[in-house]
């Protein structure tokens, strides 16, 4: 893991170690909350987070350890995907938050004081490339749904017409909103037929008081 503490000055290197595995799964995503903890996705390895701010879980004397954070099995509903591909968070510590990863198999969320990740959005055959908390309405998310190869494979390619929907945009947006207490993710677009969220259906997105908590 490459960083900087002075704003791209100067870089330094950080080991990434997993314990109990010969060789760590490498890397694909990063997130750092207000606090300045740690979490990363992998490839074939689930995420992983570090609480150590000093030295950044780097194996030297007196640094922390990553540990498992979630989808690190090797079967079963915490199986891990492919790759994570992002992270996001819809609050900063200390408040209630639901953590969010996107992934090739799938969008994932934990909700506040659970430990179990559940999939939010199932796979349309392409990946989840990207996943983001709107700041004026955290209880709207966005995520990008693209092609990345050899991961996940399609016959249709960028730029080409969708079987209902004519040109779009690639990687397509997809829009979903929480309820506070709702059991369930409202989707606003249909991911699962890959349906894309366009430009003008933004206007759409509501964000009523009783969603506004996360």
């Amino acid at each position: 893991m490459i960083y900087t503490f002075n704003g791209g000055a100067a870089w330094a290197r950080a080991a990434f170690t997993v314990a109990g595995r010969a060789r760590a799964p490498a890397p694909t995503s990063i997130f750092a909350d207000e606090a300045g903890v740690l979490y990363v996705g992998t490839q074939d390895g689930g995420a992983y987070v570090c609480t150590d701010t000093v030295h950044l879980c780097d194996g030297s004397g007196g640094s922390g350890k990553w540990t498992p954070w979630g989808l690190n099995a090797a079967s079963g509903p915490d199986a891990s995907p492919r790759m994570i591909t992002a992270i996001a968070e819809s609050n900063p510590p200390s408040a209630p938050r639901t953590f969010w990863m996107a992934t090739s198999q799938g969008l994932y969320r934990k909700l506040p004081g659970a430990s179990a990740w559940t999939k939010a959005i199932g796979n349309p055959g392409y990946v989840y490339n990207e996943v983001a908390v709107d700041p004026s309405c955290r209880s709207r998310i966005y995520t990008g749904v693209g092609y990345l190869d050899p991961i996940s494979r399609s016959r249709r390619r960028p730029g080409r017409p969708g079987p209902r929907y004519g040109q779009h945009l690639w990687p397509w947006l997809v829009g979903i909103q929480l309820g506070a207490g709702a059991a369930s993710v409202r989707t606003l677009a249909d991911a699962l037929s890959a349906r894309p969220l366009l430009p003008s259906g933004h206007a759409s997105l509501t964000c009523a008081p009783s969603d506004r908590p996360c």
